[in-house]
């Protein structure tokens, strides 16, 4: 298996929509930290996607230890790459 220009486009879109909404009942100051902490998500994601880019797959399997919520931002065909394919190697 290798990635497609669409399998790497699907992973930007992907960050690109994620997002982080209020949730009931949250503080400012709790919600001020999530965005902080779902900023920080994101650009991890972003770090994966440029490596994947660059061609240093290792490197985007070695920045793939997230959180679960994170990790599913991934698109599956991406995901399963990293694991079967460059995990593999």
């Amino acid at each position: 298996m290798k990635l497609t220009k669409e399998d790497i486009e699907d992973f930007d879109n992907a960050i690109a929509a994620w997002t982080w909404e209020r949730m009931d009942g949250e503080s400012d100051e709790e919600y001020q930290e999530m965005l902080k902490v779902h900023e920080q998500d994101r650009r991890d994601l972003q770090t994966i996607l440029d490596y994947l880019v660059a061609g240093e797959d290792q490197k985007a399997l070695d920045a793939c230890s997230l959180d679960t919520i994170v990790r599913d931002q991934i698109p599956e065909r991406v995901w399963d790459y990293l694991i079967n394919e460059v995990n593999g190697r």
